[in-house]
């Protein structure tokens, strides 16, 4: 919501102007009912989950999943300055799960970090999201690294808490459920570095398909 807020007011400014550019403004509301459509998406999704407890399982071409998300994060993270860079190989296999709840994790934790460096006041954000696949066991490993302030200790113990957030205006749940998504496709996510300049959080995925 924040992304198609963000493309709703350039939109605004671009009619405003004696020569706004059209083509411009129609990208951006074309851009901004996808951010609308997959916000609904995820609301209808997470209802679900909630209610069933287990996810809608298909099967996900990883590195289009991945691709789909930073192009949705893409908006919030432009208007801050914060540059998306996706290092996935195209031979990555695919998983079974739930595509809108596992996009939201990757959406979760690429907010989380953009939010972090903008908090940070850094004028050059960077943030890498990074997909390798693994063996013993058979999995997909995901995850995103940005150069922010790092994560306190303190916070470092509690991060996937409920409520637990370093924001003043946070509710500390993004990873909360982000957590509880992964963990009901049978993975696991973890703090994997907590540095400044190099925090990185991971998931992992199985490549056996869930029961359901």
């Amino acid at each position: 919501m924040t992304a198609a807020r963000a493309l709703a007011r350039s939109a605004q400014h671009i009619l405003r102007a004696p020569d706004g550019d059209l083509t411009r403004v129609e990208g951006h509301l074309t851009t901004l009912l996808a951010h609308i459509d997959h916000a609904g998406a995820i609301v209808r999704r997470m209802r679900d989950f909630m209610r069933r407890g287990r996810p809608h399982v298909s099967t996900i071409d990883t590195r289009s999943m991945l691709e789909e998300a930073l192009t949705l994060a893409f908006a919030e993270a432009s208007a801050k300055h914060v540059r998306l860079e996706l290092d996935a190989p195209d031979t990555l296999p695919a998983i079974h799960g739930d595509y809108v709840q596992l996009e939201q994790v990757v959406l979760n934790l690429v907010h989380n970090a953009v939010e972090a460096i903008t908090g940070a006041g850094l004028s050059k954000g960077h943030v890498r999201v990074i997909a390798r696949q693994r063996t013993a066991p058979p999995r997909i490993e995901i995850g995103v690294l940005d150069n922010g302030p790092g994560v306190e200790d303190e916070l470092a113990t509690c991060l996937f808490d409920p409520l637990a957030t370093s924001k003043q205006d946070g509710l500390g749940l993004g990873l909360s459920i982000s957590a509880s998504i992964v963990e009901a496709h049978g993975g696991r996510v973890w703090l994997h570095s907590r540095d400044a300049g190099a925090t990185e959080i991971r998931f992992s995925l199985p490549l056996d398909q869930p029961e359901v």
